[in-house]
């Protein structure tokens, strides 16, 4: 449906145009044009011979286009141009005019003719004399003056019902009283928000009086495009300071959940009020004005919906806007200045004006007031005081509390309430008078401190500072000692401070809060159990696995038939899938107990990809699959993170796609996103051509023992932890794995991470240390360049022992025996200058690893004042925690390898800390 907007060159209002409203055939020599001027302006352009007119049919056409452009009840004023118009209406026709025109009355508040001939306007006049209708119906000479005259009819329209009641919406739960107290609200015409309030405001009635304005906003009673609110004060008293900063907190609230009004105009006020919601107003967004009666706020509401119209009423000037001048800043100053004192409650400090201020003799003065003002509502305090003594309400509350109150002074105790008799079991009140609190306690509460000199101590501090509130060991009449929690607060009372003990006994919630330290216990407790089991069962897993392992190792390297061959890759890859579900499970257990930390160590992304597509690359090659790589130049050469961890999290990625992939391709992509100072922000990027994920199980992927389908795990084997562990380290990397996925098309699992751009410092190519000290340890001197090692093994594992020799004698490497600790300590001190490197098992009987490495190098220090050969120390364990990776470094080892061992990180660890030593190893 075609639509042009245009302005309107004398209001500036939009004028719509519709095909559909336009050049519409009314008769064979008459047609019709309809725009609507802005909401309330219908103007109708007709053209042809008014003798042929048919006038039902035009007004059909008039009233579809109102029910199309104006809201049902909302009157309007219509402009008919009679330029185009010829010829006279025949009777017919002036009778049907009449009869439509008496039909408008309802709809239509003026009417408007311009542009006529003479002819025209003779009978318009006519018509308009004969024609006895309750809206005017005149003529003018031209378009300017008819769309001035019947914007000037909507206002006087406007101004004759906006206060009829029927304009009006209210209801019962709009009101509220309480104790002289009244406030009533009302929407008049969606437009303005109208309160009225009667009394003196307190605090407590501002929470019901904004629930209230909730109620009407909620309603939606007001149009939210545009609304004003209007407040009638001529019958308020005034309100307490805490009330009047709470109204001014909530609407301030209201207007930030719901559309702000354009203004608030206050209405009836008298000058203190005034003042009050000035200071008050200057903390709103929204302006506020002051008027002297609702009839002045409507004016100008409708002045400020119709400002830019010709005819419209004056918007407020003067007194009623706020002016501007070169003494504002001071004026503002003083406001400041005043709203800033809690003037309900003394205790205020004085505030220094500086002496330049040209009001400085009136910040002196209210400061002055404040201070009288803080007397005077410390005398009002007392008053109040002695005469709660006296009324039942405070007798009530003193007496039939459920915690012990007594009143005391450096007498003692010289009232107390029932509750206190009965938590200290005395007989009677008298028991307790003139006791002192040291009487009510043991001679020493828990922490060992003197209960009388703590209290004495306590008594002086609580009459500086008011208020004190503590724990406390209190001892009843019948010499039982229980927990309590105590409140000391000063009170005056006959012109005289005494305080104010109430107890509580807290016996019950001593007793929870220790059955919940005591379930917190076993629950560490229980963690720690069962992170110990975990290790326990990874070393009794690992040390038989390494065995088969490692001689599955040693016969791939004999001479073998391809039968022979292939049964024992079957065995090595079914030990290596154990070794990985066995890995899974402690990755899994240490991120659930929040033990897992990232290393920050320079490495290369080019090199992680490498390895990871030789690792992996057999695997897509049986599948017939292309395992391809692609890493953005623009990434730096050498960044800083957790190469091991990202090295873990792709080896799950990929292996995952390979595995769920039978033909296609396999692709890794790593592109820089960005890079700020030294933080190079990277995409990394798994896809692949697989079976792909449905979109209802995605949101399972990542939880623990989860599979797509449950089939898969027969299909493809898993423990279903790899992708929960791997969105466990991406996370703790800063980083969060998305998914995308299409059945049978495949999948693309890609994440974020921030690294660190490194600068590469000469001859470093890998790092190899995983903490501190073992970097420290690495860079000592070590046993070097013979061409022939000799090399101490403490395992008592015989199994082990003589796969581990095996590995080392195929290097030509000559071999010392221990079966444990102290052996090993033994052996090494016999050939002490002899031994160029240390493998030593964590775990044997009499003494362990850790006892054995701080040993020996305790007799390195000990020959040679700690300045000779370090031997390097490698811990051989099947313990793969973190924790006692630590312990064996700070025991004094140099490197680490767990079970099962792989021979070629072997070879490659003991050339790296014998510094080439032996030049053929790998």
């Amino acid at each position: 449906m075609t639509e042009i907007t245009n302005t309107c060159p004398v209001t500036g209002l939009s004028i719509v145009e519709k095909a559909h409203w336009t050049d519409i055939q009314v008769s064979d020599q008459y047609f019709v044009t309809f725009r609507m001027i802005g909401e309330r302006i219908l103007q109708v352009i007709p053209r042809g011979n008014t003798a042929k007119i048919d006038v039902d049919k035009l007004y059909f056409h008039r009233d579809e286009v109102l029910k199309e452009s104006v809201k049902p009840g909302v009157k309007i004023a219509e402009i008919r141009d009679y330029q185009d118009v010829f010829g006279n209406p025949p009777p017919q026709a002036r009778e049907a005019f009449v009869r439509h025109f008496d039909k408008e009355n309802d709809r239509c508040l003026g009417f408007v003719a311009y542009n006529s001939s003479r002819v025209g306007l003779t009978v318009m006049r006519l018509l308009l004399k004969l024609l006895k209708i309750s809206y005017p119906l005149e003529t003018r000479k031209d378009y300017t003056g008819a769309v001035k005259r019947a914007l000037e009819m909507i206002h006087e329209f406007d101004s004759k019902t906006v206060l009829d009641p029927k304009y009006f919406v209210t209801n019962d739960e709009w009101k509220y009283n309480a104790h002289g107290f009244s406030a009533e609200f009302k929407v008049i015409n969606r437009k303005v928000l109208y309160s009225t309030y009667k009394g003196y405001l307190q605090k407590d009635y501002v929470d019901p009086i904004y629930r209230i304005v909730t109620q009407i906003h909620k309603g939606d009673y007001l149009d939210h495009s545009g609304y004003y609110q209007v407040s009638d004060f001529s019958q308020a008293i005034g309100g307490s300071w805490t009330a009047r900063l709470k109204y001014i907190r909530l609407l301030r609230k209201t207007h930030a959940a719901y559309e702000p009004p354009k203004k608030i105009i206050i209405v009836g006020s008298n000058g203190i009020i005034n003042t009050a919601l000035k200071m008050l107003g200057r903390r709103l967004d929204t302006p506020m004005i002051f008027a002297s009666d609702l009839n002045q706020a409507l004016t100008w509401i409708r002045g400020w919906s119709f400002s830019s119209h010709p005819g419209a009423p004056e918007a407020p000037t003067g007194r009623h806007q706020r002016q501007e001048s070169p003494q504002q800043k001071y004026v503002d100053d003083l406001l400041d200045f005043i709203a800033s004192f809690t003037w309900d409650a003394p205790g205020s400090k004085i505030k220094e004006i500086p002496e330049s201020h040209p009001f400085k003799l009136v910040f002196d003065a209210v400061n002055l007031i404040k201070l009288d003002i803080d007397s005077l509502l410390k005398e009002r305090t007392f008053a109040q005081l002695q005469l709660m003594e006296k009324e039942k309400n405070y007798r009530d509350l003193f007496q039939y509390s459920g915690d012990a109150i007594m009143l005391a002074d450096e007498n003692g105790i010289f009232d107390c309430n029932e509750a206190a008799i009965k938590i200290f079991k005395a007989r009677k009140k008298e028991n307790l008078i003139g006791l002192q609190p040291w009487d009510l306690s043991p001679p020493a509460q828990i922490d060992g401190s003197d209960s009388q000199s703590v209290i004495r101590g306590t008594w002086k501090k609580v009459l500086e500072e008011g208020v004190f509130r503590t724990e406390w060991l209190i001892k009843r009449f019948d010499g039982e000692v229980f927990p309590s929690e105590v409140v000391l607060s000063v009170l005056e009372l006959g012109g005289k401070e005494i305080i104010q003990v109430v107890t509580r006994d807290i016996t019950e919630r001593k007793k929870a809060e220790a059955e919940i330290q005591k379930a917190r216990e076993e629950a560490e407790f229980a963690n720690n159990a069962k992170s110990q089991f975990l290790a326990n069962m990874s070393h009794e897993i690992r040390t038989p696995l390494n065995g088969i392992m490692g001689m599955t190792d040693l016969l791939l390297m004999s001479e073998l038939t391809g039968e022979q061959r292939e049964r024992l890759m079957d065995i090595k890859y079914s030990g290596q899938s154990l070794m990985d579900i066995i890995n899974e499970i402690l990755d899994f257990s240490r991120i659930e107990a929040g033990k897992i930390s990232l290393e920050h160590v320079p490495f290369r992304i080019s090199e992680i990809v490498q390895r990871i597509l030789r690792m992996l690359g057999v695997k897509a090659h049986e599948k017939n699959l292309a395992l391809l790589a692609s890493v953005d130049t623009g990434i730096p050469d050498m960044t800083a993170g957790d190469p091991v961890r990202i090295r873990q999290v792709l080896l799950n990625l990929i292996d995952n796609a390979i595995k769920f992939t039978d033909k296609g391709e396999v692709l890794l992509i790593i592109k820089k996103k960005s890079e700020i100072g030294q933080a190079v922000t990277v995409e990394i990027s798994v896809s692949d051509t697989g079976v792909g994920i449905a979109p209802d199980k995605i949101a399972s992927l990542f939880q623990k023992f989860s599979q797509v389908d449950a089939s898969t795990t027969r299909l493809h084997g898993g423990t279903g932890l790899g992708l929960a562990i791997a969105q466990s380290l991406v996370r703790l990397m800063g980083g969060n794995i998305q998914v995308e996925s299409s059945v049978g098309k495949g999948s693309r699992f890609f994440f974020e991470i921030t690294l660190e751009k490194e600068i590469e410092k000469q001859g470093v190519t890998e790092t190899l240390a995983t903490s501190d000290a073992a970097r420290e340890k690495a860079s000592c001197p070590i046993a070097g360049n013979k061409e022939k090692l000799t090399v101490l093994l403490a395992e008592d594992h015989p199994i082990n022992r003589r796969l581990v020799e095996r590995f080392l004698t195929m290097k030509g490497w000559q071999v010392i025996h221990a079966e444990n600790g102290r052996e090993a300590i033994q052996k090494f001190r016999e050939n002490q200058g002899n031994v160029d490197l240390i493998l030593m098992d964590i775990q044997m009987p009499e003494v362990d690893g850790y006892e054995a490495a701080a040993r020996i190098r305790q007799l390195e220090a000990e020959a040679n004042s700690g300045m000779a050969r370090r031997v390097p120390i490698i811990a051989l364990t099947a313990h793969a925690l973190a924790a006692y990776q630590e312990k064996s470094y700070s025991s004094g080892m140099d490197a680490y390898l767990t079970k099962p061992i792989n021979p070629e990180e072997l070879y490659h660890l003991v050339h790296t800390l014998t510094s080439g030593a032996q030049s053929t190893a790998p």
